[in-house]
């Protein structure tokens, strides 16, 4: 239900007045990985991070990189290239800008993948 409510806002960047929340993509991603449709979530994860580059929000581009590696990794099984290369731009984005909690699951995420 909440899916199918959030898609028609595909493409356009979720604000609550002053602060920003992301891509819609980036949520859709989300809620795609968590029904098991992992080919639309890829789909979702790589708009938001395109939106994220184009809007210049380093901040959102590296929570949506993370939230990205996970699902290429369940898809994968633990061990993917394209995981690994996600998951160090999502650390050396979080290093860079404070994030601590992007670094802290990127690093325990790098340390889990084969």
């Amino acid at each position: 239900i909440i899916y199918d409510l959030l898609a028609p806002h595909h493409g356009l960047v979720i604000t609550t007045g002053g602060a920003c929340a992301g891509g819609a993509d980036h949520y859709l991603g989300l809620l795609s990985r968590t029904l098991g449709r992992l080919d639309e979530a890829e789909a979702h994860f790589a708009s938001a991070a395109a939106l994220h580059e184009r809007i210049a929000a380093p901040t959102l581009l590296a929570r949506t990189r993370l939230e990205w590696a996970q699902m290429i990794r369940r898809r994968a099984g633990g061990a993917d290239i394209r995981a690994r290369d996600l998951l160090h731009q999502a650390l050396g984005s979080a290093v860079e800008l404070g994030l601590g909690t992007v670094e802290r699951r990127a690093r325990a995420l790098l340390e889990t993948t084969p």
